[in-house]
């Protein structure tokens, strides 16, 4: 295990004994963290995984808030809530990702989905009846899942349905890293060309990869609407997305604990200077170009490939260039 892989393992079991160590306002502090974290991991995830540098992540969070808010006051238990808004986001990654994952140029993605972003935040700011506008709509009083009363609000309980699956996540990425799969995704996000002389299904699996991380993107804006019990048009801002790109950024968009490194270090910073300072925006875009200046691999590239054990590292362009054959004997 790297040093930077056992720091991301440190981080989140510090996470998951916030909720019993500490007092109210500090629970809702991490889960509001927390919710927007998955932002920033659905962005690594269609980066890393699919070469697309995404501008609607927010999109796809806000879109998860608002099902969340309409499934509830349609009288569906929380369970309900969850997957229609996976599912939603997950839907609009696809109809998205047809046209995005097409598109060769890099710079092209990144202009179609702040396209569509744009465009998603006008229509919400112009069906004021539905979405409630800037304004926004409440989620009150609670629900429950599987015959467990679950309150809205920052507790315990909706910290942990925040928590345990982008837990589950990074411990996902980190352990298939080396697996056959891991090798395989990582190699098909960074050479599309050998991938696809190898027989494997680039776009599809851009594709798949693009939907996926729309869904998770969706998970965390849905359980953000329960943690805060309120949504609003300014949820499919841009700028929420933007701040994603910031925090990979940050941390490393390259590695499987990027976002959360670049999460716990930039939204405590912010949280902090918008309390000293009015124009907090400027000292985001500040940490942004110091970041792209001084460590442009982020939190873990500074800490660089030092590991606790003592074996070999093969990387996914020399496991992939050994063809099947190299593959299956690896394995």
């Amino acid at each position: 295990m790297s040093v930077r892989t056992a720091l991301g393992v440190v981080a989140l079991l510090v996470l998951a004994v916030m909720p019993f160590v500490t007092g109210p306002y500090a629970v809702f502090v991490c889960a509001q963290m927390i919710t927007l974290i998955y932002i920033a991991a659905s962005l690594q995830m269609s980066f890393a995984y699919a070469r697309i540098l995404s501008f609607m992540q927010g999109t796809f969070f806000g879109l998860g808030s608002y099902v969340a808010c309409v499934t509830h006051g349609s009288g569906f238990t929380l369970p309900v809530m969850l997957l229609a808004a996976v599912a939603a986001s997950g839907v609009l990654g696809v109809v998205v990702g047809l046209v995005v994952t097409r598109m060769k140029a890099a710079h092209t993605a990144v202009i179609c989905t702040l396209l569509v972003a744009t465009i998603v935040l006008m229509c919400a700011n112009s069906f004021v009846g539905i979405t409630g506008g800037e304004d926004g709509l409440s989620l009150r009083g609670g629900s429950y899942m599987f015959g467990l009363a679950v309150a809205f609000g920052a507790n315990r309980i909706t910290y942990c349905f925040a928590f345990l699956p982008l837990a589950a996540y990074f411990i996902f990425v980190m352990l298939a890293e080396r697996t056959t799969f891991g090798v395989v995704m990582k190699a098909v996000g960074s050479n599309e060309v050998r991938a696809a002389q190898l027989g494997y299904q680039v776009w599809l699996r851009h594709l798949a990869v693009f939907a996926a991380a729309g869904g998770m993107a969706g998970y965390g804006g849905a359980m953000n609407a329960v943690v805060l019990e309120h949504v609003s048009s300014a949820l499919f801002d841009p700028n929420l997305s933007l701040t994603a790109v910031l925090w990979t950024a940050v941390g490393g968009l390259a590695h499987p604990f990027g976002a959360l490194f670049g999460g716990l270090l930039v939204f405590p910073l912010t949280e902090l200077a918008a309390r000293a300072f009015k124009y907090v925006d400027i000292v985001v875009g500040a940490l942004l170009i110091a970041a792209a200046l001084l460590f442009p691999q982020g939190i873990a590239g500074l800490v660089g490939e030092r590991r606790l054990g003592h074996f070999n590292r093969r990387s996914s362009k020399e496991m992939l260039a050994e063809g099947p054959e190299g593959r299956s004997q690896t394995a």
